[in-house]
C-alpha cells in the first residue's frame, strides 16, 4: 500500500475499492500526524472522492457491481447532493448507463417515450 492509494477515513468507504482506507485503531496520535503531515495521506471524504477522483474512476471499465455500489453511495448522501457545486460536478460526469451500455453525462441523455419516438421517427419505443 502506498500513500497515494492509502487514505485516512473521512466518513466514507470507496465502493469501487480503488483506495485502501487505513484503520486508525492501529495508530497512535503521533503516527496519525506522521501519516497526514509527512506522508501526506489524504482523508477520503465523499466530497473529495467526487471532486478529485470520480472522473478518473468513471474512465475505467466499471463492473455492474461497482457501478451499482457507486450509485447507491451517491443517492444515500442526500445532504451532499443538495450542495450546488457537488450537483454541478455530478451532472457533468458520465454517471448514466445508457441502453448502448456506455456511461454518459445526464445532460446527454433523454428518457425514451412514445411522444419522443414519434417526433424522432423511431418505431416501437415502449414495450409493456
Amino acid at each position: 500500500m502506498t500513500p497515494r492509494l492509502a487514505v485516512l477515513p473521512g466518513g466514507f468507504d470507496d465502493p469501487i475499492g480503488r483506495f485502501d482506507t487505513l484503520d486508525l485503531d492501529y495508530f497512535g496520535d503521533k503516527a496519525r500526524k506522521f501519516l497526514k503531515e509527512v506522508l501526506e495521506v489524504e482523508t477520503l471524504t465523499l466530497q473529495a472522492y467526487i471532486e478529485e477522483h470520480l472522473a478518473d474512476i468513471l474512465d475505467e471499465d466499471l463492473s455492474n457491481e461497482h457501478y451499482v455500489a457507486l450509485l447507491e453511495v451517491l443517492v444515500s448522501k442526500k445532504d451532499l447532493l443538495e450542495k450546488e457545486g457537488t450537483r454541478a460536478t455530478l451532472a457533468a460526469l458520465p454517471l448514466v448507463r445508457t441502453k448502448d451500455g456506455l456511461l454518459r453525462a445526464a445532460i446527454d441523455c433523454y428518457a425514451k417515450t412514445d411522444a419522443l419516438a414519434e417526433i424522432l421517427g423511431v418505431l416501437n419505443v415502449t414495450q409493456n
